[in-house]
């Protein structure tokens, strides 16, 4: 499988997978139901636990680097990181913000869009990120993230 694959991030997401792995549990039905419906649960249990390993760390603003699933995508629908804002929307009252370049609105499922990088480093007390960018090597102090190869 390669490196790539074994990097963990905040939880498996996408449009692809979490469709397949609904229409597997569909297809098989009681045969492997079990499996499927535990992969479904784990994903959940590991952005739910994520979530709130971040708000214990009790930050007033938490900032969100980039919604995208991985490195060069242009595409973040149903990524990981989108379940885990939401979560700590609602456990936490940390204000939370979102540095998205690929947005061109002021909001994103209610949180703000901060267009500049310089504000957004500058006003998270924490950063989250899916995977590391260079970009993020100067605050990697407040940086919480799951990649451990920081190349993907």
């Amino acid at each position: 499988i390669g490196k790539g694959y074994s990097n963990p991030s905040f939880g498996y997401g996408g449009y692809c997978l979490p469709k397949d792995i609904k229409q597997l549990k569909s297809n098989f039905g009681r045969n492997n139901e079990k499996i499927f419906s535990s992969t479904i649960e784990s994903n959940k249990y590991r952005k739910d636990f994520i979530a709130h390993k971040i708000a214990s760390r009790k930050p007033r603003i938490i900032g969100v680097y980039r919604l995208v699933m991985k490195k060069d995508s242009d595409n973040f629908r149903d990524s990981s990181i989108i379940d885990i804002i939401e979560t700590i929307s609602t456990i936490s009252p940390c204000k939370i913000i979102i540095y998205e370049p690929l947005l061109n609105e002021s909001k994103f499922n209610g949180f703000h869009i901060c267009k500049s990088f310089d504000k957004f480093t500058n006003k998270s007390d924490l950063i989250i990120a899916n995977r590391i960018d260079k970009a993020l090597d100067p605050f990697m102090d407040k940086v919480f993230t799951r990649d451990i190869y920081n190349e993907n």
